[in-house]
């Protein structure tokens, strides 16, 4: 799936360790065109964490993500997992 929207918030980084490794994510909160609403979308790893932490509030991005839901105690959560970024400037 694909949105365009404005950055409205990048969260701070999450990260832990695991009997497999380090693992990091962090989320980004836009708000896509045409709609107040607001989407949280993470993307995991260290590279990722760097990379949203460069953007501006208001700044105007494309974003790639996959929605993925699991069950848990009967539950059922969904989660939206970016794996394309691109920003444009002010100017653009």
């Amino acid at each position: 799936m694909e949105t365009h929207g404005y950055v409205h918030k990048v969260l701070d980084p999450v990260t832990g360790e695991t009997e497999k490794g380090f693992w990091s994510r962090r989320g980004l909160v836009i708000t896509p065109v045409n709609t107040e609403k607001k989407l949280c979308i993470e993307f995991s790893g260290e590279e990722w964490s760097e990379k949203l932490g460069t953007l501006k509030e208001k700044q105007f991005v494309k974003v790639n993500f996959a929605a993925e839901s699991t069950e848990y105690e009967d539950k059922w959560y969904t989660r939206l997992k970016g794996y394309a970024l691109q920003q444009f400037n002010a100017t653009e």
